[in-house]
């Protein structure tokens, strides 16, 4: 004959053990990546490298002389000034020995859904010899808008 306490127990495990397997887990929160003098990222670049999709980068006031390589991984990252922030990406010179087509990108979006808005963008000094490729969009869906 079975104990009634031990039948209750059996009907709670197995209720729990249902419960567990029905439980939704919430999707993950975007983190929100800062850049610039005393922030945790000192250049946009070191910023995207360790971006994970559906991430924000705000960047504060400054101008930033790097070029910026966003790979098919990093989906739907928005790159962006902080609030009220006056931002200046300005690309690198590359040399006369030629990569594809003539340069590397200054700007390189490999991913979908990337976002960068409200930014001074530049391109780098000419200098004879030198070549620059600008901006370059390999992917579907990218919103590059609201840049001077």
């Amino acid at each position: 004959m079975l104990n009634s306490r031990r039948v209750v127990s059996v009907v709670l495990v197995l209720g729990l053990a249902l419960a567990v397997l029905f439980v939704v887990t919430p999707a993950a929160q975007a983190a929100t990546l800062t850049v610039g003098p005393g922030q945790t990222y000192a250049t946009i670049q070191a910023a995207i490298d360790v971006a994970v999709a559906d991430d924000v980068i705000e960047v504060y006031t400054g101008t930033y002389t790097e070029d910026l390589s966003i790979p098919d991984t990093k989906t739907n990252l928005e790159i962006k000034p902080a609030d009220g922030e006056n931002v200046t990406i300005k690309g690198i010179q590359h040399s006369a020995i030629a990569e594809w087509p003539l340069a590397r990108p200054n700007i390189d979006v490999l991913a979908s859904g990337v976002k960068i808005h409200g930014f001074n963008i530049e391109s780098p000094d000419y200098e004879a010899g030198y070549y620059t490729s600008g901006m370059c969009i390999g992917a579907a869906n990218a919103e590059i808008y609201d840049n001077d």
